[in-house]
């Protein structure tokens, strides 16, 4: 009676260390993406308040040259209105077009370390998904809409760059105007969006997680039909290859869950 006790005991530590071991190696890839998906947000949006700052130096600029225009004598009035042209039109469409690139740079770097990082990391799982997403068909619609919302957002800034182009040789101000009020939008939504994402995985992390191990541990200890698959007929001393399968498996289901939630 006591070796039983002693037995079981052992399996009780071998499953509980090697649940800890595992969750940790796989949790990596997790915590990963996120760290490097966030920061590329931030880096996104400090880039945007930067490049917004910068045009807003440069319409006070273009004010004041203005006002000196209107005050300066005729003889300086070519090189005056050359050199507001200059400023309005060279430098801000030079700076919004190379922020409109780095921005959709930035979008399909961090969609692919978000969506396709763990698939690069655990490459036989990637079956798993495809499983997930024909028995639980919203994950796949969910990740299509926030796919799409994100994405959108660039696109309409890029087609209000495209039809107001004309009047950036009339007026500036409201080309840039209207641009950096739907470019804020936009940034507001996307990571929000993406703030939302993260949370309902770390929610969901914190919940299957335990419910994963319980589980694992209740379907290998009971005598079911789940015991013949998944442990050979000696017992669960021989600590075999189907143990970690049938363990590894819950635990996968979890933490992929919570990530594509």
């Amino acid at each position: 009676m006591e070796e039983q006790h002693l037995i079981k005991f052992k399996e009780f530590a071998f499953l509980f260390f090697y649940s800890f071991c595992l969750s940790h190696f796989f949790s990596l890839s997790f915590f990963l993406s996120f760290f490097l998906s966030f920061f590329l947000h931030i880096l996104f949006l400090s880039l945007s308040f930067l490049i917004l700052l910068s045009f807003i130096f440069f319409l006070l600029l273009y004010c004041l040259l203005s006002f000196i225009h209107f005050f300066l004598i005729s003889f300086l009035h070519l090189f005056i209105s050359f050199f507001n042209f200059f400023l309005s039109f060279f430098f801000s469409y030079i700076l919004f077009v190379s922020f409109f690139f780095l921005s959709i740079f930035l979008f399909f770097l961090s969609y692919t370390i978000i969506v396709l990082f763990p698939f690069f990391f655990i490459p036989p799982f990637l079956f798993l998904f495809f499983i997930i997403s024909i028995v639980f068909p919203q994950f796949l619609l969910v990740l299509s809409i926030f796919s799409f919302i994100y994405f959108l957002s660039f696109f309409f800034s890029f087609l209000l760059c495209c039809f107001s182009f004309p009047y950036l040789l009339i007026h500036p101000f409201l080309f840039f105007l209207s641009f950096f009020l739907f470019l804020l939008f936009s940034l507001s939504l996307s990571l929000s969006l993406s703030l939302l994402r993260y949370s309902l995985s770390f929610i969901f992390t914190f919940h299957l997680y335990p419910l994963s191990i319980f589980l694992s541990y209740h379907l290998m200890t009971r005598k079911s039909l789940w015991r013949h698959l998944f442990i050979p007929p000696e017992g669960m001393q021989s600590y075999s290859l189907s143990l970690s399968l049938a363990f590894s498996l819950s635990l996968y289901l979890s933490i992929y869950l919570s990530i594509y939630l």
